[in-house]
């Protein structure tokens, strides 16, 4: 009868053991089954995406940055600007990664959140300063710009730079200055100096940053109306296009900015395109 029972004892020890080995092998091909569709569809890591927005995993969002795929690129994108000042963190080293796309990346999303990036507003500077992407650059400053939108402070550091930094520094203190629109005023005596700075590509961004401040920069018309002839086309067609865009601006009153603008605007496209015989 012992027997008997330990036999039978046995047999069900033998059976919950087959099911526990059973049950980890199906968990692990589950497992695996979702690791492939997560690879392989990107239909799957985009409501992934979703789902970390929900779960606030920030890091996971900014790892989605570097995915192959571009829809799932801009999902994160998106979620992580939603998130704003809590994504700062990952999103800051990122900038640090090795990939020049993913620092770029990394630099566009924290522009889009502004303000609330402003604890990253220094290593944003130092990669518009000397990243060695000029994609990087580029996105780098004008996340600053966008920072210091709203962000007096953070203007005046651009003016410091544009003041007295060297060429890597003006050129991502004007990159800056062409995204914070109106709010660059204070900027405008420094942009009106930088006009007549050696690097034409610099002079040329001073001219689309007066143009971006827009009414605010009216007293740097004459300034503009003097770069319509400057030797490089780069800095003449930014120029025009801020003539064109403060002029619109003026007032009834002031007839005789407007007439000057005007006259010079004519004059540069009869040079520019000239009527044939």
């Amino acid at each position: 009868m012992r027997i008997a029972r330990g036999s039978g004892l046995f047999m069900k020890l033998r059976i919950t053991r087959r099911r526990a080995i059973l049950g980890f092998v199906l968990a692990i091909a589950t497992g695996l089954v979702v690791a492939e569709a997560f690879v392989l569809c990107p239909e799957v890591r985009l409501c992934s995406a979703s789902l970390a927005e929900w779960m606030a995993a920030d890091r996971y969002l900014v790892w989605l940055l570097s995915d192959e795929n571009i829809r799932v690129r801009s999902a994160a994108v998106d979620v992580l600007t939603r998130r704003g000042g809590a994504a700062v963190e990952p999103l800051a080293g990122k900038l640090d990664s090795a990939i020049t796309a993913d620092r770029a990346s990394a630099a566009l999303v924290l522009g889009q959140i502004g303000l609330p990036a402003d604890d990253a507003f220094s290593k944003l500077r130092n990669k518009a300063e000397a990243d060695e992407s000029e994609i990087v650059r580029e996105r780098a400053a004008l996340a600053m710009g966008l920072i210091a939108k709203d962000n007096p402070e953070r203007i005046a550091e651009l003016i410091e730079m544009l003041r007295s930094g060297d060429d890597p520094a003006r050129m991502a203190a004007v990159r800056g200055l062409s995204r914070v629109e109106e709010s660059g005023a204070p900027a405008v005596p420094e942009l009106i100096r930088t006009l007549e700075n050696t690097n034409p590509r610099i002079r040329a961004k001073a001219a689309e940053a007066l143009g971006e401040i827009g009414f605010s920069a009216k007293s740097a018309l004459p300034a503009l109306i003097a770069a319509l002839a400057d030797s490089d086309p780069s800095v003449r067609s930014e120029a025009r296009e801020a003539t064109e865009r403060i002029s619109r601006r003026l007032s009834d009153r002031e007839t005789t900015a407007r007439a000057q603008a005007q006259a010079a605007l004519n004059e540069y496209r009869l040079r520019t395109f000239p009527k044939q015989p």
